[in-house]
């Protein structure tokens, strides 16, 4: 389990990336350091391996687990599709940067709670899934 020094490095890294991307910051470098995956725990020695939190599968990197990853992939795509109603295909771009037409449009405030709602997951080591994200945008709204 992760002890309480390494779960504030993954909540200060959280936010880091959830704020710059609603700032509209377009910098993959800055998010790719200041996020704490497996990969990047397993080299600091604070993990046994390097795999997915999700899938258990392959390396767990901020682009396999926010565009690679079958199972985040798959709620991604659930999401669009109770959310907007429609098949919709967030593709990596839009999840890293958000969807540049707006900074205030809906899909950039969709875009950066189904992050917030993956990594949190990630952090409590649960795989994510549509239902529970669903009933977390519900109370967050209400």
């Amino acid at each position: 389990m992760i002890g309480d020094k390494d779960s504030f490095l993954y909540t200060r890294a959280s936010i880091e990336i959830l704020f710059a991307s609603s700032q509209g910051r377009h910098s993959m470098g800055y998010t790719l350091l200041s996020l704490a995956t497996n990969h990047l725990l397993f080299l600091m020695n604070k993990r046994e391996n390097n795999l997915c939190t999700s899938c258990n599968l392959a390396d767990e990197s901020f682009s396999h687990l926010f565009g690679e990853c079958g199972i985040t992939s798959t709620v991604l795509l659930d999401i669009g599709q109770i959310i907007l109603g429609q098949q919709f295909i967030f593709t990596k771009e839009d999840v890293f940067f958000g969807f540049k037409l707006n900074l205030l449009h809906p899909y950039n405030f969709l875009t950066f709670h189904i992050k917030y709602y993956i990594f949190s997951q990630k952090i409590k080591e649960e795989v994510p899934n549509v239902k529970e994200f669903c009933t977390s945008l519900n109370l967050f709204c209400n």
